[in-house]
């Protein structure tokens, strides 16, 4: 079982995610409308009423994870209905903590068991260049829109052909509606800041990023064309808010040094197969809920540390 058994490692503070995300929410508000305040604030009222029904837990020891409901919006994709949002996150909080004797005991990742129910429910919506940004920071703050159609466009069937250039993602330019993929440059920094000075999870953030960037090098080569640059996978907004998804849930990452290696490099083989090579990026989520099986196998076979 991958978790934080021993609890000697404190998870970052739901007020530190907030205090990071609500800007970034805010600039995402101003390019893609008036729906994404709309998901946060649902997001958030989910956590409200799973915080209330199960306040008993709470008192045993075991703190509420907010910040999972701040992270979640990030995946979001702003063309589905927004009722979506609190049965998937509902959904995905009876499944991953309440089967397992409650949060701190769970071994799969609430907030992509989520992701996992939005693309089971309603796929159509998550279709990877459905539509952009607004080009002004300010553009959409009274539109209720998910972005705008890029002009003369057809829907992408891969993720990679909408990509120009690797620092292009830096900037957003094209990228779908997904409020995590609104400033990708931003939110990679702020998941790097995080995870290195805040989540206690430096060595498996460091292979993380290197694994991702070699498998994505490695597939480059391999398969000319379909994966457009060495970078895109680590520089576009899906990565950066799976870095912010795991660390919002540190049980479900190791405690042992070699573990979080072998769980890295597996995410990110899976990460780098499912987005390179899909039009649905939230197929990311798949990846962490196969990493979070795979890995405590892979670990027994090899042996990487005692029982």
């Amino acid at each position: 079982m991958i978790r934080n058994a021993n609890n000697n490692i404190r998870p970052v503070p739901a007020a530190f995610f907030a205090l990071l995300l609500l800007p970034l929410y805010l600039g995402a508000w101003g390019r893609f409308g008036l729906k994404v305040p709309a998901a946060v604030s649902l997001s958030l009222l989910t956590a409200l009423m799973l915080a209330f029904f199960t306040r008993k837990n709470h008192n045993r020891g075991s703190g509420f994870p907010w910040a999972m409901f701040w992270v979640f919006p990030l995946f979001v994709p702003l063309g589905m209905p927004l009722w979506l949002i609190p049965l998937s996150l509902t959904a995905g909080w009876l499944i991953a903590v309440f089967c397992f004797g409650g949060y701190g005991k769970n071994i799969f990742n609430p907030l992509a068991i989520a992701l996992v129910f939005i693309l089971a429910g309603y796929a159509s919506s998550v279709s990877i260049v459905a539509t952009r940004p607004f080009p002004g920071a300010f553009d959409a703050f009274a539109v209720w829109t998910a972005g705008i159609n890029p002009p003369g466009s057809v829907v992408t069937k891969s993720l990679t052909y909408s990509m120009q250039t690797d620092w292009s993602l830096l900037a957003g330019g094209l990228q779908p509606s997904l409020p995590g993929l609104a400033f990708p440059g931003v939110l990679l920094l702020m998941a790097l800041f995080t995870g290195l000075f805040f989540g206690g999870r430096r060595i498996w953030l460091v292979s993380f990023i290197f694994s991702v960037t070699f498998f994505t090098l490695f597939l480059q080569r391999l398969y000319p064309g379909h994966v457009v640059g060495c970078f895109n996978i680590l520089l576009m907004g899906i990565t950066p808010a799976l870095i912010f998804a795991c660390l919002a849930d540190s049980p479900t990452i190791p405690d042992c040094a070699s573990s979080q290696v072998c769980h890295a490099m597996l995410l990110a083989l899976l990460l780098v197969c499912f987005v390179g090579f899909s039009e649905l990026v939230l197929h990311a989520a798949f990846a962490l809920l196969f990493v979070q099986i795979l890995c405590p196998l892979l670990i027994d076979v090899f042996q990487l540390e005692k029982h």
